[in-house]
This record gives structure tokens, sequence and C-alpha cells, in this order.
């Protein structure tokens, strides 16, 4: 979409010449909107009869002038504000980084008499907010923060994909006498930059036993424990890079988990857990490194690798005469957030594991299985990329 106008005069305009009045295009307005940036010609061929000033009657024949008149259509473009531009001059944005978008190129006058539509491809979305007490996460998707139909617009992204595009449908309606309303399609392709990831998990073995250990001290558990190459159900080796050029960043890991626990105490009937099969938080946010703390990212130059680690069980300190069964199953997702102001927490990766454990704790008489057969099973089932929030309304302790 573009505009342009200018008006075209005809005639030589020396006063020893005239133009007939049949040819005269004095005065009339000319406009291109179609192609941004084009340029075009108005070549009117009039017929001129020349005369000639001179003593006596001396006199000319007919002769064609043609007039060609050239002016430029007005590019009307999508600037955007929050991406940097790469070697190529293409506009790149890394995920998580805000985007503000705008239409460039219309005239002062008529931006008052402008209407817009911006459509955005990709999974974009307006805010991940935890709450003060970390008890729920809410992901405000759907649009853009300003709506589709404002001047200017604003969004995140979360692809692990692109590229992507931003495109604005307009109507400009001019000045009365001034023309007609015409449409205006402007589009801007947008490239997604992601950190690169490296994700190990090990795992260790579910085993019992009532000798104080790290996470649950002294008492009757069953847990998912360490092995002779580390000392936790699963440990998580993780490093994060931010791709130049963009500053590094930082990132955390945010644990869900759906329970499952069952216990039978001597003499009774099974007893499920309350909240079993209920997803929720896993004890706080963020899950590691710590409670409102972040892991710098690296780049190439500065790589920096953490090992944040679990080891869930259940147990008791009083009730030894007592069976467990546990099935919990976790969602382990490792978040990036950019450097700068208007940036929002992102999803990398998803790191799907599970453990489980059947097992008696039988009393005094109880015999130290720490490095007996397992009781049961740690396994990571999968690791994936990922585009969607963890969400949640629960902490699960």
């Amino acid at each position: 979409g573009a505009l342009a106008q200018g008006y075209l005069t005809t005639g030589l305009g020396a006063s020893n010449y005239s133009s007939r009045s049949s040819d005269s295009l004095s005065g009339t307005k000319y406009s291109e909107k179609d192609t941004p940036g084009q340029s075009f010609s108005i070549t009117p061929a009039t017929r001129t009869e020349a005369k000639v000033n001179s003593i006596g009657n001396a006199q000319c024949g007919n002769a064609t002038a043609s007039l060609s008149y050239s002016a430029s259509a007005i590019p009307v473009t999508v600037g955007l504000i929050g991406t940097k531009l790469d070697a190529s001059q293409k506009d790149n944005i890394l995920v998580g980084q805000g985007c503000k978008s705008q239409l460039d190129g219309i005239p002062t006058n008529l931006l008052g008499s402008t209407t817009y539509y911006w459509t955005v491809t990709g999974n974009t979305f307006q805010s991940w907010t935890i709450s003060a007490d970390s008890t729920r996460a809410t992901l405000v998707g759907d649009y853009y923060v300003g709506r589709p139909y404002d001047p200017t617009e604003h969004w995140y992204w979360s692809d692990k994909t692109g590229p992507q595009t931003v495109t604005c449908k307009a109507t400009v309606t001019p000045p009365t006498g001034q023309g007609a309303p015409f449409a205006i399609t402007a589009t801007k392709t947008v490239g997604l930059i992601v950190p690169l990831v490296t994700e190990n998990a090990t795992t260790g073995r579910v085993q019992i036993n009532n000798l104080s250990q790290p996470i649950y001290g002294a008492g009757y558990w069953l847990y998912a424990g360490g092995n002779a190459n580390q000392p936790y159900g699963i440990v998580y080796t993780t490093q994060v890079n931010t791709p130049a050029p963009f500053s590094a960043g930082v990132w955390n890991m945010v644990q869900l988990v759906t329970p499952g626990t069952w216990y039978t105490p001597k003499g009774q009937v099974e007893k499920a857990s309350p909240g079993n099969g209920a997803q929720g938080l896993d004890t706080r946010y963020p899950f590691y490194p710590s409670s409102s703390s972040t892991y710098p990212t690296g780049v190439p130059a500065n790589n920096l690798m953490a090992q944040p680690y679990d080891g869930p069980g259940v147990g008791s300190l009083v009730d030894t005469n007592v069976r467990y069964r546990v099935s919990d199953n976790y969602s382990t997702y490792v978040m990036f957030l950019p450097s700068g102001g208007d940036t929002q927490w992102v999803p990398l990766w998803d790191i799907g594991w599970n453990w489980n454990g059947d097992d008696a704790i039988p009393g005094i008489s109880w015999t130290n299985w720490s490095n007996a057969t397992d009781a049961g099973i740690v396994r990571v089932g999968s690791t994936i990329s990922t585009i969607n929030h963890p969400t949640w309304n629960t902490i699960i302790h």
C-alpha cells in the first residue's frame, strides 16, 4: 500500500507559446496507491502551435510537445521496537522479548482518520504472572496487549521456530475533497532466536531407610535416593546459552508434580492421600536455584553449567508400621528470561520424569535397606522443547 499525489499543468509556459485549450489538463490530480515505493509517470501529449516573434509574417508550422511528470509513492511499512538487525538487515528477536509494532509512512494529516487491524503469526502471549504467594500461575495469551485495532501493538513470542510475520491492514480516509478511502497492507518478517539448552538428567534409585539423610532428616522413609554416582534421585546437568549479538539473560527451573501416594496402616485398608492426581507447583517458585533467584545464562565465551537436583519421598517419624505405595509424575521446566526491562519468562524445555515405589516399614525390627535391593525406580520419560508455559493453582509440599 502506498499513497502519492501531484498536480499537472500543461503548456510550455513561455510568452511566445500557447497551448490549445482543448488539450489543457491544468490542475488535474493523480494518485497511486498500490505498490509501496513504486514510481509512476504522467505523460500528456499536447499539440502546440508555435508562433515566432519576428519582422514580417514568418511563421513556423505545428509542433508536438511531450511533457513527463514523475513522482514516487510513499512507502508504508511495519515498524518494530525490540528487534535487532542481523548482517542482512533483517529483524530478529529473542523469545520472551517484548515486541511493539506501529505503521510507518502514513502522512501526518491522515493519521487521525486511519483504522487498523493487526495480525501476528506464531505463539504470542501477553504475560505469565505468578501470585505473590506463588500459589497460582496464570498465562494471559490469546491476543495482544492493545487489542488488534489500536495504532500500536505489544506482545511476546514463545515459539521455537520462525520466522514469523507481523501484518497490518489499515483503511485511510483522506480529508474531504482529497480523495476516496483506500486500503493499505504492510507486512514485516521477524526471525525468532531461541537460547541453546544442553540438558542431561541422571537418576539414582528408590530406597528405604531410617537414617538421617540430606532431604528429610531422621525417620522412616521411602524415597528417591542416590547411588554411587550422585546423591539424589535425579540430577539435572543444565546449560543455557544466549546467542550473540543478544545480551545474556537468566534462567531457572519450575517443577510441577502430579502426586500419587497411598498408605496402609497395619490392620487397615489402603487409603489414598488427599490431592492424588491433581497437578500443582512442587514446593516453591522457582524450584531451583532457590526462591526468587536465577542462574545467569552463558554466551559462547562464558558458558555456565548448573546441577539442580531432587529427591522426593514419603515417610513418617512416628508411625513405623505402615506400607507406602508411590507413583509421582513430574514436569520440570527450564525457563528463560531475556535481559532488559520489557521481557517475560518463556519455557525452553520440559523434562518429564517419575518415580514409584512400594514397600512396608515394619517397625523396630526393621532392617536398613539403603544398600540393598531397590524398592522402586526413578525414570526420565521425555525431555522435549516446549512453548507451553507451566500454570498451576496450588502448591504441593
